[in-house]
């Protein structure tokens, strides 16, 4: 009798044992914060970070990290389902080609594209969706290739395409277009490299 209660104090301790520890890792995963809209991709090369992993932010937000071979990033787990929220990355060949900021499931906030180098190939901002703002498109020595603005997704106003010239931000411009809601309006002009017009046209509304 006294060597069956000595053996169940013996599993009473190691399962009391075993429990403060779990407990214990419980409270320190539940501690861990991401920052959904800052997260670096190296940071998805934690090995302990897995696909469809879940956690909580300080507000009780239930979210799930996607973690593929293609698609880097968070879901917020909403009353409609799971939504993309935070940075997401896409990735080809172990590469980052993408980033972008979704909120709720919208695209909110800067898009890059890369080179296959690393530089900059594409950067604009996204408002609900829809590209706001200033957009570049730059060659792969991160030269500005073309220029313009946005308006609620549309092109408008002046878009400019540069020569490209080895050690200049933008070399001369060569050609001149203009946009009204997302169609050519205005002149359009083509330049040579000295900045002599070399063909205007005045394009029609459609």
């Amino acid at each position: 009798m006294r060597t069956v209660k000595r053996f169940n104090n013996i599993q009473f301790f190691v399962l009391l044992v075993m429990f403060v520890q779990f407990s214990s890792l419980h409270a320190q995963t539940s501690k861990i914060k991401y920052d959904f809209f800052n997260v670096k991709a190296e940071k998805f090369g934690d090995q302990s970070i897995v696909n469809g992993m879940q956690v909580t932010d300080d507000n009780g937000n239930d979210f799930r990290i996607i973690k593929t071979p293609y698609t880097l990033g968070f879901e917020i787990k909403t009353p409609q389902g799971w939504k993309a929220h935070g940075i997401r990355f896409s990735v080809s060949n172990g590469l980052v080609k993408t980033i972008d900021t979704y909120k709720y499931g919208i695209l909110n906030g800067e898009h890059k594209s890369f080179h296959n180098n690393g530089k900059i190939l594409i950067t604009y901002f996204n408002e609900d969706g829809k590209i706001e703002g200033k957009w570049t498109h730059n060659n792969s020595d991160g030269s500005v290739h073309e220029e313009g603005n946005y308006e609620k997704g549309l092109k408008q106003g002046k878009f400019l395409i540069y020569y490209e010239e080895k050690g200049m931000e933008r070399g001369p411009v060569s050609n001149e277009t203009y946009y009204k809601d997302g169609k050519p309006s205005g002149t359009w002009i083509v330049y040579d490299r000295n900045g002599k017009k070399t063909f205007e046209s005045r394009q029609k509304e459609k």
